[in-house]
């Protein structure tokens, strides 16, 4: 092979290896980016669970002290 060939492959190479450098770095910050938004779901997951119940408890505090119907 001529240097020239050499020279242009290396190019080549290098190249590829800049481009997936790149892609390494993108999927990284869709990671933490992700990472991020699943975190904020779960944290208004936990929120919501927790009006729910207490919600719920009011609910059946309130139930309780209706007086049952007699038949």
């Amino acid at each position: 092979m001529f240097p020239r060939d050499l020279d242009k492959k290396l190019k080549d190479k290098d190249k590829e290896l800049t481009k997936l450098r790149k892609d390494i770095v993108n999927i990284k910050q869709d990671y933490e980016g992700t990472k991020t938004l699943l975190a904020d779901k779960e944290k208004k997951i936990a929120q919501l669970e927790e009006q729910l119940s207490t919600e719920v408890k009011a609910r059946d505090g309130a139930v309780k002290e209706i007086e049952p119907i007699q038949t």
